[in-house]
């Protein structure tokens, strides 16, 4: 059963509300009674910001408790101010690699939070995820260096590394704006690959800077097959199906079904992209045909309202980092093995990590590492079992 306070947050995801979903958000003022745990909850799974634009347009808005009015009005504003810094530094990124020759596609957030969003404090941004082609990732790396940022690409085995999505992926930071440079996408067992996505990029510009974007079917895809890697591993939040659900809205008119299930046989990823359309569709009032709703509508019979209010609780704001990347690991040797390495990483990697000067001082930081990672298991249990209360 879905409690009142989550109600009234999923009601809040469309970027420009319907008429039934301002009544709906109206109705559910009343039935609130722990408006601390509502604002959590929004801000946990980056949705406060949506929450707190709708408010001035509801009748029984005088209802909501100043304090959480507040809270989640400065959610927005720290989005915004944060996402300023970072379309900044991703405008300066994109226009080096530009005059450089160096295509450049920006995936997910970066690319939605202006041309869908339209206000980029709606949107939160974790980091700026792009996709670079192997052949210049070299040269990438070489200007992005020369530009103040710096690697964080120490491995912590060779193992782990290439058991990680992240084995795919450079990481450079300049002020504490992460970019993650991908050189080709991992769907594991689905055929979509970067050259496709390459052949049907659309080129635009972002923040003042031409770059390319995903195409609206492939944009699709790739949100819903990175959502399936998340969501089985509890590290996403309510942001993921915001983006699904608003593409939907936006493009309704241009989105060719029939083309979708062509690319889905294709890609072999039926069930998987349209177990989350169907979703969409079963939470967020997503305009979905009735034919693909009829069609497809059993890949959600099992997802039920506990599943996704619990994951929400759950979600990447509370689930620590390593175990979520451990789950991702395939096989129970491989999980053992993971640990191990995790637990005695590099010694160039403790060094980076921890800061160590002397290379004779690591082995003194293993036992160091040991309980620091006791604790985080011991307050990843205690967040799941409080989870279920």
């Amino acid at each position: 059963m879905i409690k009142p306070e989550e109600q009234f947050i999923l009601s809040g995801a469309r970027i420009e509300p319907f008429q039934p979903d301002i009544d709906r958000m109206n109705d559910l003022i009343s039935k609130i009674s722990d408006w601390n745990y509502l604002a959590i909850l929004a801000i946990n799974n980056a949705m406060a910001p949506l929450v707190s634009k709708k408010i001035p347009l509801l009748e029984n808005n005088h209802l909501i408790p100043p304090e959480i009015k507040e809270q989640l009005h400065q959610a927005y504003l720290k989005t915004l101010s944060r996402n300023v810094i970072i379309y900044d530094h991703f405008r300066k990124v994109a226009l080096a690699l530009n005059e450089a020759g160096i295509p450049v596609i920006a995936l997910k957030g970066i690319h939605l939070s202006e041309t869908l969003y339209k206000d980029i404090g709606l949107r939160q941004l974790s980091d700026v995820d792009i996709l670079i082609d192997n052949q210049d990732i070299e040269k990438c790396l070489m200007i992005m260096d020369s530009m103040g940022l710096l690697s964080h690409n120490v491995a912590k085995s060779t193992f782990i590394k290439r058991s990680s999505y992240f084995g795919h992926c450079y990481k450079m930071v300049i002020n504490g704006v992460s970019f993650d440079i991908h050189t080709r996408v991992q769907y594991e067992k689905y055929r979509i690959t970067s050259e496709d996505l390459w052949k049907n990029a659309v080129k635009t510009t972002l923040n003042g800077a031409p770059v390319h974007v995903l195409d609206i079917n492939h944009l699709l895809f790739h949100l819903c097959l990175h959502l399936e890697k998340h969501l089985s591993i509890r590290t996403f939040q309510l942001k993921c199906f915001c983006d699904i659900l608003n593409i939907l809205i936006t493009y309704e008119e241009e989105i060719n079904w029939e083309y979708l299930d062509k690319l889905c046989l294709k890609y072999e990823c039926t069930d998987v992209f349209y177990k989350f359309i169907v979703i969409t569709g079963k939470y967020f009032d997503a305009p979905i045909p009735a034919s693909i709703l009829d069609k497809y509508s059993h890949l959600a019979n099992t997802y039920n309202d506990k599943v996704l209010i619990t994951t929400l609780k759950t979600g990447s704001s509370t689930q620590s980092g390593n175990i979520s990347l451990m789950k991702g690991v395939d096989g129970f040797s491989n999980k053992i093995r993971y640990i191990l390495h995790d637990t005695f990483p590099s010694p160039g990697y403790m060094i980076w990590r921890y800061g160590i000067r002397s290379r004779y001082m690591v082995g003194f930081y293993y036992p160091y590492r040991i309980v620091l990672g006791i604790r985080q298991l011991a307050v990843h249990i205690l967040r799941k079992i409080s989870a279920k209360f």
